[in-house]
């Protein structure tokens, strides 16, 4: 009857696994997965140093405008840095068992990251496990978008210590170099993209809040 929170969500799809369950996916109610993808996605977690798996996300916005091609810059970095060091989300997969996540995140993939690897397994990115999902399409949410996953992983490392690949900002200099070398012609888009990262991390630094429930950014829902 009311909005609570992805996290708790999953805490009860948690709770109501099959005991014999091995194997468990979860796939953000706002993306759709290409065909073949799961079957991809779960092939690494055979390797028993494997805990847990990400698929790649792949935006549909439009390249016309300033804001789409922000939003596929991000999506093409985060893609650049992952195939090195992980970062995963929009669809995982992992092995159980699992316990339940801190009920006030609001980044739950993260914090699933966390939880497995405390016990030395490793993350698997998948690039050919492919999910298609929408950016943001105005200012404001692809602001919001970029200050809430801020907070989300500030909470996280200040209450497990543990820290995404993202996390710093130092850490995106060489993959964006990297990128850059290949790509040149996107360093206008790069710029812009560096702008609002960088005035969504100084709003979520001035916050004194840390809400469960964000407000849904509807320019980023998929219309079918």
């Amino acid at each position: 009857p009311e909005r609570r929170g992805k996290a708790r969500a999953v805490n009860r799809f948690l709770a109501d696994l099959d005991p014999a369950a091995r194997r468990v996916v979860l796939v953000s109610g706002d993306v759709l997965p290409e065909a073949g993808s799961l079957a991809r996605l779960l092939a690494p977690l055979e390797h028993p140093e494997v805990c847990m798996t990400g698929a790649r996300p792949c935006p549909d916005n439009s390249r016309r405008d300033l804001i789409g091609r922000i939003v596929h810059f991000q999506w093409d970095l985060l893609d650049a840095v992952s195939r090195r060091r992980p970062k995963l989300g929009e669809m995982v997969a992992f092995n159980t068992p699992v316990r339940p996540i801190d009920p006030h995140s609001i980044v739950d993939e993260a914090a699933l990251e966390a939880q497995l690897t405390q016990a030395g397994g490793r993350l698997a990115y998948v690039p050919a496990a492919r999910v298609r999902n929408r950016g943001p399409s105005t200012w404001s949410d692809l602001v919001a978008q970029r200050e809430r996953i801020r907070l989300g992983h500030r909470q996280l490392r200040a209450t497990t210590g543990y820290r995404v690949t993202t996390h710093r900002l130092v850490d995106l200099v060489l993959p964006t170099l990297r990128f850059l070398a290949r790509h040149p012609l996107h360093a206008p888009i790069a710029l812009a993209a560096a702008a609002v990262e960088l005035w969504a991390r100084i709003r979520a630094w001035r916050s004194r809040d840390q809400p469960t429930i964000w407000p849904v950014l509807e320019s980023t829902r998929i219309r079918l």
